[in-house]
């Protein structure tokens, strides 16, 4: 259901730019929600989804380099809406029935914990799997002020809500996960079963495609650096980590005015992972 349209326009260099925000409702696993009607200066643009407000903006979550058994566990119990807990936990991992049947694994816009204010969009799992992708995807089309077959630079600005140490090492790798921004004209939603595990299809998701917009990291373990926190004894409270512009994205929008943009991370760290995503602000450059 749209919730608003908002509308202003500001000139940078030789362009101007038409700042557009807009609430959409989604299902998982696919865009449903209904969209603003095109910008009439349609090419260049922001879009600004702040979470805060409660809604998904028409953002899916996207779970995948995990066990069949445990995907399609996530899949019936985010149906059902018996998930299970959220971030921070208040028990041991095991002492959870859901760390059995589907890893902890849990999505969906929330209220923030640890005292930070509004809602952002979660994504958390328990990784028994060497590797877990927990990435955020939102098709952007002609509603949103997309061109057919046209180059686009994107650049992504995001805002997090991590509570991980920089410096520590774990069990496959670091709890100090690198989110990467992707924009991508196959629809990154689509997935295969490979061997016992569910797998990305036909699309390259590695760790090392992509680009850098944010880490989950808050706090240094050992030597913190010049204006760095220490972390405190025990349980690391959540912080919000506001984002910097990324470096350009080049996509070619398809035929019909439309690309997919996935914001996530993959994870080698096989442990519990969590993050709230408070806002995601995307700069379309036509080119």
């Amino acid at each position: 259901m749209l919730q608003r349209f908002l509308r202003g326009s500001r000139v940078m260099g030789s362009c101007t730019m038409i700042v557009v925000a807009c609430a959409c409702g989604s299902s998982d696993e696919g865009n449903n929600g209904s969209k603003p009607p095109p910008s009439p200066d349609a090419g260049n643009g922001t879009l600004d989804f702040d979470f805060g407000d409660g809604s998904d903006h028409g953002f899916v979550p996207v779970v995948r380099d995990v066990p069949v058994s445990i995907f399609e566990a996530y899949q019936s119990r985010k149906a059902s809406g018996s998930l299970g807990p959220v971030a921070p936990l208040t028990r041991n991992f095991n002492e959870y029935p859901e760390e059995q049947s589907h890893w902890l694994t849990n999505s969906g816009v929330h209220p923030m914990p640890d005292g930070l204010e509004g809602k952002g969009f979660l994504l958390q799992g328990n990784n028994h799997s060497d590797d877990m992708d927990l990435h955020l995807v939102r098709k952007l089309t002609a509603a949103d002020g997309v061109q057919a077959n046209t180059d686009y630079d994107v650049i992504v600005t995001v805002d997090l809500a991590g509570a991980a140490p920089t410096d520590a090492v774990g069990v496959g790798g670091s709890p100090n996960l690198q989110i990467k921004a992707r924009a991508v004209t196959q629809d990154p939603t689509a997935y295969a079963y490979v061997g016992q595990h569910v797998r990305f299809k036909d699309i390259d998701m590695s760790p090392q495609s992509g680009t850098d917009v944010g880490v989950n990291g808050v706090c240094y373990t050992e030597n913190p650096q010049a204006g760095e926190p220490k972390c405190p004894q025990g349980r690391i409270p959540f912080h919000l980590n506001r984002g910097k512009p990324s470096r350009p994205i080049r996509v070619r929008s398809n035929a019909a005015g439309e690309f997919w943009l996935t914001v996530g991370s993959h994870s080698g760290f096989e442990s519990f992972s969590a993050i709230y995503y408070a806002r995601i602000q995307v700069e379309l450059q036509r080119k």
